[in-house]
């Protein structure tokens, strides 16, 4: 069982469109679930896509992996920061941390405050 906060969001997918890099995660608010897709920089595409590639229990079929927001940190002058990843797999779970850049945490954390889905509602995608 998870023990997560439920205002993390899921990281589903990263890609690039005719508009530039992008990134789609899934939130649930009040019951209710959607996904969001944003641009981000290529350096931050880059790393969902690495961090969408890691398979920290191995790989077993029936059982995927996902990838939740777990928090942001720092260190150093100018600041390097740091992105945690929590990846679960049935009962498994870690957490992982990402340098990263601030683009992707700022945008991470945008999402995780969010007090309801139709604060994001001009972002929302199906896929």
């Amino acid at each position: 069982m998870s023990n997560r906060d439920l205002a993390d969001p899921e990281v589903i997918q990263a890609g690039d469109s005719p508009s530039g890099a992008f990134v789609v995660v899934a939130l649930q608010r009040a019951g209710a679930g959607a996904r969001f897709r944003f641009a981000i920089s290529a350096v931050g595409r880059d790393l969902v896509q690495r961090i969408l590639g890691t398979r920290p229990f191995g790989e077993m079929p029936d059982v995927p992996h996902r990838y939740f927001y777990a928090g942001r940190g720092g260190h150093g002058s100018p600041i390097t920061h740091v992105l945690y990843v929590r990846i679960e797999r049935g009962r498994d779970q870690r957490t992982n941390e990402f340098e990263s850049p601030a683009d992707l945490v700022d945008a991470l954390e945008w999402f995780r405050q969010l007090p309801s889905l139709a604060a994001a509602a001009h972002l929302q995608t199906s896929t």
